[in-house]
């Protein structure tokens, strides 16, 4: 059988998806067993390549190693695994009302707290004036998306000044602290471009 080689990210998905893939792994799994062979875990367990050559469905055992996804990620060079670090999604139309990345990204976490989650419930559990809102210490927000607490200064102050956010200092958890509302009616009116200067 002709070696096969897959030259992009599509094919070798397709490959990397279809049944052949599939039944090799377990067929390497019966033989070694499903645990890394770096660490010894048996959770998030994968596959390795350790050569291409003969990619595609003609891999013989020697070509492989079974790593758990760290191990995995680690074999490839990478400092981290994205599956064990925090991640966030950015709207890019955020960066681009304000022409400001750290702004953007305060905005995109604020509606972030704001959208549903997977139940459609809200994710705010703080109710005054007739509002929910956002209950977050300065340097919380450096946890969640490592923005500085003077970054969350100079951002806040943007954000208000636009009008999308509101703030107020109400106790939570018997400290004062800077709650957010955000006014989504404004941020909609920036969305479509109608405050845009």
């Amino acid at each position: 059988m002709p070696e096969k080689t897959f030259y992009n990210k599509r094919e070798r998905q397709i490959f990397y998806d279809s049944q052949e893939w599939t039944d090799i792994k377990e067929n390497l799994f019966k033989i070694r067993g499903k645990k890394c062979e770096e660490c010894g875990r048996k959770k998030n367990i994968q596959v390795h390549h350790l050569t291409y050559v003969r990619f595609g469905g003609n891999e013989l055992e020697e070509d492989l190693k079974i790593l758990c996804s760290k191990c995995h990620t680690d074999e490839h060079g990478l400092l981290i695994d994205p599956k064990y670090d925090k991640k966030i999604n950015l709207y890019l139309k955020f960066v681009d009302i304000f022409n400001d990345l750290l702004t953007g990204i305060l905005l995109n976490q604020i509606v972030f707290w704001y959208s549903q989650n997977k139940e459609g419930l809200s994710k705010l559990r703080v109710f005054k004036e007739d509002k929910y809102w956002i209950a977050k210490r300065r340097n919380d927000w450096f946890e969640e998306c490592r923005i500085s607490e003077y970054q969350f200064d100079r951002s806040i102050k943007i954000l208000k000044q636009s009008g999308i956010v509101e703030t107020k200092i109400f106790k939570f958890n018997g400290e004062p602290t800077t709650h957010i509302y955000l006014n989504k009616e404004k941020l909609n009116e920036y969305l479509k471009g109608e405050n845009n200067d």
